[in-house]
């Protein structure tokens, strides 16, 4: 199986964006089109991680955001912060004032299910672990329950729920500035 060509990858990062309800330019396309030539689901990942970023900034799609968004993936010569479940973890803690106990716990309380599809969230943008290994660190959740909770924080973000962006905003920050 041959990687798809130029014209190819441009066809599906239109479809994917239409699903997605988000128009893009044409110059933003080629740009995410040319950037990843082998991987089709890594271009897809790109695209979701640029519109959410977009929509975490509320700011229009345009070439700059998109090197904004993805200037952590393009300097290979320094070395790339590897974020751990303990430290996204924590600040979730910290930050919605719940102990990591109770993040991990069966609890479904308002209070505590939030932080946790947050925690979620933030664990499947910000490290390379998979959705099991996210679910064993939450207490032992399956992987589809990881993958509802990542969906509701998407859809959330994708209905620009402001309180939502600012708090993530928030947590990012906080577990960025303990990892320098």
């Amino acid at each position: 199986i041959q990687p798809p060509d130029l014209e190819t990858r441009l066809a599906i990062l239109s479809a994917k964006a239409d699903v997605m309800g988000v128009e893009i330019p044409d110059d933003c396309l080629n740009f995410l089109a040319d950037r990843i030539r082998t991987n089709v689901r890594e271009m897809e990942g790109l695209l979701n991680r640029v519109v959410t970023f977009a929509n975490l900034y509320r700011q229009p799609l345009s070439l700059d955001l998109m090197r904004q968004a993805l200037s952590s993936l393009s300097q290979p010569d320094k070395p790339k912060r590897h974020i751990s479940l303990i430290e996204i973890g924590s600040a979730i803690s910290k930050y919605y004032q719940v102990t990591l106990d109770e993040l991990r716990s069966k609890r479904r309380d308002r209070h505590v299910v939030m932080p946790r599809q947050i925690a979620m969230w933030l664990m499947r943008q910000e490290t390379e672990a998979s959705l099991d290994e996210i679910g064993q660190f939450l207490g032992g959740r399956d992987h589809s329950t990881v993958m509802h909770g990542c969906d509701k924080i998407e859809a959330e973000i994708g209905r620009e729920n402001q309180q939502l962006i600012r708090e993530i905003a928030s947590v990012r920050q906080a577990f960025l500035e303990a990892s320098a």
